[in-house]
């Protein structure tokens, strides 16, 4: 019975440890992963240069697709739609990175 105890404990012990270090990291998550996806999100020049979307479209990217559409379809009205939609979900992810950076907008306090 004693064995089990032990078991029991160790296990709430292990919990409660991952559970602060996800709280404690949680900040640099998803920052990093906000940066990643704004990173991938402008990686014209790579995936033009080296496939030019790639055969069949398989390395197309948002990005790409909007040059394609502008410029070698010469849908221009649908390439300045993906564009605005494409700006305000950079403008919201930076406002999501700026806010996850200064702390979430809480209150500091004054040192004096």
């Amino acid at each position: 019975m004693g064995s089990y105890t032990n078991v029991a404990h160790s296990s709430v012990n292990r919990t409660k440890a991952l559970n602060h270090l996800r709280s404690a990291n949680a900040p640099v998550i998803i920052i990093t992963s906000i940066l990643l996806f704004v990173g991938n999100l402008n990686s014209f020049g790579l995936v033009w240069i080296m496939t030019g979307g790639g055969p069949a479209n398989a390395s197309q990217i948002w990005i790409t697709q909007v040059y394609t559409l502008a410029f070698q379809s010469l849908q221009y009205g649908r390439a300045s739609a993906y564009s605005v939609i494409l700006f305000i979900v950079m403008l919201a992810l930076g406002y999501f990175y700026v806010r996850a950076l200064t702390g979430g907008g809480r209150k500091r306090e004054a040192r004096g």
